[in-house]
């Protein structure tokens, strides 16, 4: 993979915002590694995380470069939809509510639009305690872009990031 980021890196790295909250973005071309698996050559990765108080949220679309870069706009769109419903983060927020009523936010309610062209597909069976797979999207043949809800801090942003920039060999 590609060098380690620094914690100094991470901090002048590009942000957005996603639900609200400040989000680091990734965005890193050269041969994709994954998880694990034959390296597949002329990639690109798009992928932002963002920090909330129970838990980390990331989105990452990944696949050859040139599907995409077709596919930005729609990724862009994508993150801009996200939302929580606020009637249940209204609920969370009172006394007594479950595990992420300190910030109000159930990942079972988060609520998208998908892009034209991308297909809602079944996510793997990809739940353990520290992580969760919440949705999958299919563009074309070999891109995807999934939403990785991970508990607490999720082993931190630098981490995080490390992770995927150790995905990707340029």
């Amino acid at each position: 993979g590609q060098p380690p980021v620094s914690a100094e890196a991470i901090e002048a790295m590009k942000t957005t915002e996603l639900l609200g909250r400040k989000a680091y973005r990734l965005d890193l071309t050269g041969d994709f590694a994954g998880m694990g698996g034959p390296s597949k050559k002329d990639h690109r990765m798009v992928a932002i995380y963002s920090q909330f108080p129970a838990f980390a949220l990331s989105v990452k679309m990944t696949g050859p470069k040139d599907q995409v870069e077709a596919q930005s706009a729609g990724f862009e769109a994508f993150c801009a939809s996200l939302s929580f419903d606020q009637g249940a983060a209204a609920r969370a927020r009172q006394p007594g509510a479950g595990a992420h009523g300190a910030d109000g936010f159930d990942p079972d309610k988060l609520t998208w639009s998908i892009p034209e062209g991308w297909t809602h597909s079944e996510s793997p069976n990809e739940q353990r305690q520290s992580f969760r797979r919440h949705a999958t999207f299919r563009m074309g043949e070999s891109s995807q872009c999934y939403l990785l809800f991970l508990s607490g801090d999720g082993g931190g942003e630098l981490a995080n990031l490390n992770r995927w920039v150790g995905q990707m060999n340029r």
